[in-house]
């Protein structure tokens, strides 16, 4: 409302306000918006001056910081062509061509084709601020098929206003006019039906007057219905007395009734208990995919925070090959995500991957050695169950300060459960520290997790199910055990 009434300063006012409010309740997808629609607002305000385009890049940081949290693809189309169209109004064109080709990839991905629209027409815009006429023409064209493709008339006069500053800024003139005679052409006709629209809403203000008086009229009319209606009032009260009557018989009907169903009804106790059982493993198994959930994007995050180190350091050649080797890791990660059990040659060969990533942090060697027993190794495990305590062996366990470091990992079956093992010699866990005294978020996410398996198994839970020991009641490092239900394919 504020914006349309260009009221744009009580618009910043309240928008901020949203964004705090959505911060509050963790509203992530609300504080992209606001952040976004602050920078168009920005943007808006003065389209040529760089002072207002870089704040208006800086809200438009913030929108898409929230966005990538929450991995929401078709928002973050428009927020990356929004950077586009910032950059390519500050020159600075390869800024604007990254961040258009980035929108272009989740537009192929989600097959969302109608943003191809104002992708083909930034595209124009930047080759245009480049120079490129025939790119820009190109460009320019191909938004004008998706706009006609979806019915976007307004996106196509965009496009031809675009087209004819285009000929007109490369001395085609003859083109420039035949592109201003269509957009002109367009205008006018936008024009004649907003003043039909004026004529139109003054006719239906007649009517509603008329309507009005109308209403008036019926308003008498029932007035003059209920002094009428007053007079059934004492035959209505005979008859409620007649009613209760009626009904003291039903409810000695009823009572009788009620005792007849008696049986039944407990049968439909049982009925409902065992939807209840139903209900609550459901409920289970939306909370083991919440832990899943939980886990990945802390792996992920630690795993850029490395990479941050390395660029921060400067040793770019170490962090690419950091990248090519996370890639490799996601790509594994995005495949298990929704299983809910994966071969245990599987989990022991993303682990292997993802330790050799991370040895580029320790300067000195690891030994990292998985050793499963034969009866185990067909086993198959939830996803990036051991991967958390391997992470927070490479993290805290300080193997950098002592000699010969290593972590090894020992899978067998006891007592008709998978037992897991990780132990390392670091310098173990201190006792003044919370949790099971310094789990990671993750680890105490896994016991949780761990906790809900052995629940919708129904297996019984207890406190031996999850263990840590660290010094002194081992000579050195830490040792982590748990067991998992066994689950075989066959």
């Amino acid at each position: 409302m504020y914006t349309r009434n260009g009221q744009k300063d009580k618009f910043r006012e309240y928008t901020l306000l949203s964004i705090e409010a959505s911060k509050k309740i963790n509203l992530v997808i609300g504080i992209a918006n606001g952040y976004s629609g602050l920078a168009a607002s920005v943007y808006e305000e003065n389209k040529k001056d760089p002072v207002t385009i870089k704040k208006a890049l800086e809200y438009q940081r913030l929108g898409v910081a929230a966005c990538e949290r929450i991995r929401d693809s078709l928002s973050l189309i428009i927020h990356y062509q929004n950077f586009g169209l910032y950059f390519t109004a500050l020159n600075i064109t390869d800024s604007a061509n990254y961040f258009l080709e980035k929108s272009k990839s989740l537009i192929d991905a989600t097959g969302s084709e109608n943003d191809n629209m104002s992708y083909y027409y930034l595209k124009g815009a930047l080759y245009k601020k480049m120079k490129s006429y025939t790119a820009a023409l190109q460009a320019f064209n191909s938004s004008i098929d998706y706009a006609e493709k979806y019915g976007a008339h307004t996106y196509t006069i965009r496009v031809w206003k675009a087209m004819m500053e285009l000929y007109r800024e490369t001395g085609d003139y003859k083109n420039a006019l035949t592109y201003y005679e269509m957009y002109k052409e367009y205008t006018d006709s936008v024009r004649d039906k907003q003043n039909f629209a004026k004529a139109t809403d003054i006719q239906n203000k007649y009517e509603r007057e008329k309507k009005d008086n109308e209403i008036y009229r019926l308003n008498e009319e029932q007035k003059l219905a209920q002094a009428s209606r007053r007079q059934l009032v004492i035959y209505l009260v005979a008859a409620l007395v007649v009613l209760i009557a009626l009904g003291f018989l039903s409810f000695l009907l009823l009572k009788n009734i009620r005792e007849r169903k008696a049986a039944y009804n407990r049968l439909e106790e049982k009925s409902i208990q065992i939807q209840e059982q139903a209900i609550q493993l459901s409920k289970q198994a939306r909370l083991i995919a919440q832990f899943q959930s939980q886990m990945n994007p802390h792996f992920v995050f630690n795993v850029l925070h490395n990479i941050q180190g390395l660029v921060i350091s400067g040793e770019q050649d170490k962090a690419r090959g950091q990248i090519q080797a996370l890639a490799q890791l996601m790509r594994k990660t995005f495949a298990n995500a929704d299983k809910d059990d994966i071969p245990l040659k599987e989990e022991i060969s993303y682990l292997q991957k993802y330790v050799e990533f991370e040895k580029t942090a320790i300067d000195k060697k690891l030994d990292f050695e998985v050793q499963i027993n034969k009866e185990a190794e067909e086993a198959l495990i939830p996803p990036m169950m051991i991967q958390p305590f391997v992470e927070n062996a490479i993290k805290h366990a300080q193997l950098t300060t002592v000699q010969n470091p290593y972590i090894h990992v020992l899978i067998e079956i006891e007592n008709n459960l998978l037992s897991i093992s990780v132990k390392d010699n670091g310098m173990g866990i201190r006792k003044d520290e919370s949790g099971i005294d310094r789990l990671s978020h993750s680890m105490s996410v896994i016991k949780s997790r761990i906790e809900l398996i052995f629940q919708e198994k129904n297996k019984p839970v207890n406190e031996n199910l999850f263990s840590v020991k660290t010094v002194p009641e081992i000579d050195t490092g830490t040792l982590v055990k748990f067991y998992l239900p066994l689950n075989l394919p066959y």
